[in-house]
């Protein structure tokens, strides 16, 4: 439909953009005789609209390209919004609609019914009933909103977008440009800085939130280098170019000083043996036991109580190697931050066990939660930051079920991906979806101490992973 209206009679260059025209001198006219400004960016919009309905995927490519210099700013009403990504996301979900009427074809069928996707609808459906059910509903209806724009570019517009091999190329490269640009940024900046401990922040600022959001953002890419190094022949340039911001990539790990993302380098390499030699179902299988059995430990008897830190001994520190040490003893103040805000959580899932105080309510509840001897200098909390750890978080505001759902779906991504890995033939498509599923793993490993999945960043690298293995999967069955 989209072709017979570029080949239409009434469609042509100079029509449109003589009515365009018209468009933005009546806008302007009425911005300045109502004195609403605002209606000056209708001429804008509608461009981008016309645009993407004709070819979405030169708007997603932007997305993609704009992802790692997205900016967060606080509106006046206190609302965070990320710019430029954050209004792409609004606009491409705005716009997905009108693609998916115009080229839905009955293989679509086959996306929906896949078991991740499906998994995705139950944990987007469960949301909307915990928002519908939050202590505030305002809150929780926001929250739920903001998933869907985020979802639908980032998963289902992924699925229409990655047709052939060379749209994967397009989104590596388009991605790994302006991710390379950034780090060479804040190389530079953290240099000037003599690549100090207490200056990381100052140095990534204000690209990225903070160090945590700037190393998880490379570890959760990091795959894809490994992937389409192997997708040029030897002796390459494209080849040398990803090995050599390979090994830049691993430096700017280091000097983040996020202890998350470089663990997750090694644990990078353990999780490609894990699904080379199939031991995925095991492995997940060992790790949800040595979970129960470690949340069953600390409960009884609230033995929890015995890890309460030293409050003047709990401090913030500059230096990288004090920082190691205090975390072993439980003295640096990150992490005892995180240990006082986990408490407070268990405290509120054991108010609200089934379906959680509400999408986004955390923050505004858990300090009646806390125990005073897990207080620390930093309890107030001015960043208004979440729990850190996202499975908790989870249940802390979608309740168990919330969880339970939100892990089926993690897990049935990882099995998906790793299950696909050994029936794909061609290699490069073998290293895309091996990489597809580290990736995913990284991310849920790294939230066990973070809350990322729902920034733009990070959160944007998950859901298109997934989108990567599901295409694939239905691609091969299509084949067979």
């Amino acid at each position: 439909m989209i072709s017979a209206i570029k080949h239409s009679h009434f469609y042509s260059p100079e029509r449109l953009f003589i009515m365009l025209g018209l468009v933005f001198v009546l806008c302007v006219s009425a911005a300045i005789y109502l004195e609403a400004y605002y209606l000056a960016l209708v001429p804008f919009v509608l461009v981008i609209g016309i645009w993407g309905i004709l070819d979405i995927s030169k708007l997603y490519y932007l997305l993609i390209f704009v992802l790692p210099i997205t900016i967060e700013f606080y509106l006046p009403n206190g609302l965070g919004i990320d710019v430029p990504g954050e209004l792409l996301l609004i606009g491409l979900t705005a716009l997905s609609p009108f693609i998916f009427l115009l080229k839905f074809k009955r293989s679509g069928v086959n996306y929906i019914t896949h078991p991740i996707t499906i998994g995705l609808l139950f944990h987007l459906g469960w949301i909307l009933v915990t928002a519908v059910l939050a202590d505030s509903i305002v809150i929780g209806i926001k929250f739920f909103l903001a998933k869907l724009w985020f979802v639908i570019p980032f998963y289902f517009l992924s699925l229409y977008i990655f047709k052939d091999k060379n749209r994967y190329k397009m989104f590596f490269w388009t991605l790994l440009s302006m991710l390379s640009l950034t780090i060479i940024y804040v190389l530079v900046r953290h240099a000037m800085l003599d690549f100090s401990f207490s200056e990381v922040n100052a140095a990534v600022s204000p690209i990225y939130r903070n160090h945590v959001n700037y190393g998880l953002l490379m570890t959760a890419f990091l795959p894809y280098l490994w992937a389409f190094y192997k997708w040029y022949d030897k002796g390459s340039l494209e080849r040398l170019l990803i090995a050599s911001l390979g090994v830049m990539f691993l430096v700017a790990i280091y000097f983040t000083y996020t202890r998350a993302a470089q663990l997750a380098v090694v644990i990078a390499i353990g999780c490609y043996y894990i699904i080379k030699f199939k031991l995925v179902n095991i492995t997940i299988l060992t790790s949800g036991i040595i979970a129960v059995l470690l949340g069953f430990y600390f409960v009884n008897n609230s033995k929890y109580l015995e890890f309460a830190p030293q409050y003047e001994k709990t401090i913030t520190h500059e230096n990288y190697d004090n920082l190691i040490e205090a975390t072993i003893k439980l003295e640096d103040i990150s992490t005892m931050e995180r240990v006082n805000r986990w408490v407070a959580g268990g405290h509120m899932i054991g108010e609200r066990p089934w379906t959680g105080f509400g999408p986004g309510n955390f923050y505004f509840n858990y300090k009646n939660y806390m125990v005073s001897s897990f207080v620390t200098y930093v309890s107030d909390n001015p960043d208004k930051s979440g729990i850190h750890n996202y499975f908790l978080m989870t249940m802390v505001e979608q309740g168990v079920i919330g969880l339970l759902v939100f892990i089926i779906f993690l897990f049935t991504a990882i099995i998906c991906g790793s299950s696909l890995y050994h029936q794909i033939m061609d290699p490069q498509m073998k290293a895309l979806v091996m990489a597809a599923t580290i990736s995913i793993i990284l991310i849920a490993v790294t939230v066990l101490i973070n809350d990322l999945i729902e920034a733009i960043k990070v959160g944007g690298m998950f859901f298109i992973a997934m989108a990567i293995i599901v295409r694939e999967q239905v691609r091969l069955r299509n084949q067979a």
